[in-house]
């Protein structure tokens, strides 16, 4: 789900890890880097303005939970130097803790040039070499919106774009919904978000019937979740069904401009064998 994020409201932090000797190579990140063998990563999306205190305490957690792979998706106007000086400010510290980094570019469904895409993440690579991956959003996820052919070409092009060209480290694609299998050759992206709403929704037999996919390139995101999810069963109900997770207690019409009041104990039960 897209949302507009400026530098005078909600501006989403990109951040990268330029910590090189402790963050995995493009040539040998795997999926059990993202996931452990039973429970999912920590995926993060942080569309708000970067301040210090949401930032330092997305790094505070890293630094708690240093195996938990921890992947937090950043998004700015790259066009306004203020947009642009206020994340370089807040970004140090998640880098220093080796938080995994991606730029946000929304694709429009397909509706967006490959060009244009690709153009904006050279920008985020202009700005912030540090980062080591891309989230795209709003990928096209079946018929009823886009050709789903003609979207599988367009995003295999960008993924080859971003693992190849540019050698960063993950890819991942948010339809949201239920995508085609297809998307999950490994030619296509690393993780494709297969759920985004609100919490209420959760239903785990979703991932093993309705949307029977590859698990550890899967990922699940919720927001409106008043209870904590280590709690109500929630979370555990995702274990061994999807690679990459987040749950929060925001709320549209933008759910990711402020963290979870139960984020660290989220990030401990991931941590927790």
């Amino acid at each position: 789900m897209k949302w507009i994020i400026t530098a005078l409201s909600a501006t989403l932090f990109l951040s990268s890890c330029s910590q090189s000797t402790s963050q995995p190579s493009a040539a040998t990140l795997t999926k059990q880097d993202l996931s452990g063998p039973s429970k999912p990563s920590l995926l993060i999306p942080m569309y708000m303005y970067p301040s210090a205190a949401p930032f330092n305490r997305v790094a505070a957690l890293q630094a708690a939970h240093p195996d938990l792979f921890v992947t937090a998706i950043l998004n700015t106007d790259l066009n306004l130097a203020t947009s642009r000086a206020a994340l370089r400010a807040v970004i140090p510290s998640m880098i220093q803790e080796g938080v995994f980094l991606v730029g946000y570019v929304d694709t429009g469904y397909g509706s967006i040039s490959a060009a244009d895409a690709k153009a904006k993440v050279n920008q985020w690579l202009q700005y912030f070499p540090e980062i080591q991956g891309i989230f795209f959003d709003q990928a096209g996820d079946n018929t009823a919106l886009t050709p789903v052919k003609n979207n599988l070409a367009y995003f295999r092009d960008l993924y080859r774009y971003v693992r190849t060209t540019k050698k960063l480290d993950l890819t991942v694609l948010n339809p949201g919904t239920c995508a085609p299998a297809t998307y999950f050759d490994g030619k296509a992206a690393d993780f494709v978000v297969t759920k985004e709403g609100s919490a209420s929704t959760l239903d785990p037999n979703y991932f093993t019937s309705t949307c029977n996919r590859d698990g550890g390139m899967s990922a699940a995101i919720f927001y409106n979740g008043a209870t904590n999810p280590t709690t109500n069963g929630s979370l555990a109900s995702l274990y061994t069904r999807v690679g990459a997770v987040y749950f929060t207690d925001d709320t549209l019409p933008n759910p990711y401009d402020a963290l979870p009041a139960y984020l660290e104990s989220v990030a401990t039960a991931l941590d927790t064998p």
